[in-house]
């Protein structure tokens, strides 16, 4: 596989993080054409892609109310024969455990 195939999908990937930041995490989201070989042949072609403050914001948000959502609202557990004792109640997460970009 060349440099340029390599780049070409990695810039591809790049895109589809950024479409799905926007659209919550959900899949229905609809790719733009990048005419990635015309930048090519421009030598404009970027390396990678700069994430803008809207989408970083979306996926933060949407980060949060999944968070938010299983303290308060937890799945319910299967069903059993047995009686089962109660659990102690959800203690919020802490800021850090969702922020995705601590680690990089």
């Amino acid at each position: 596989m060349t440099a340029e195939t390599l780049n070409k999908t990695f810039l591809t990937l790049q895109l589809v993080m950024k479409e799905i930041m926007n659209c919550e995490g959900r899949n229905d989201y609809k790719l733009a054409h990048f005419h990635k070989d015309k930048l090519i042949r421009a030598g404009k072609l970027p390396a990678s892609l700069q994430c803008d403050t809207t989408s970083f914001g979306l996926a933060q948000q949407s980060i949060l109310a999944l968070a938010v959502a299983s303290w308060i609202d937890p799945p319910l557990p299967q069903a059993s024969t047995q009686p089962s004792p109660r659990s102690p109640p959800l203690s919020p997460p802490s800021p850090t455990h969702f922020d995705p970009f601590l680690y990089f």
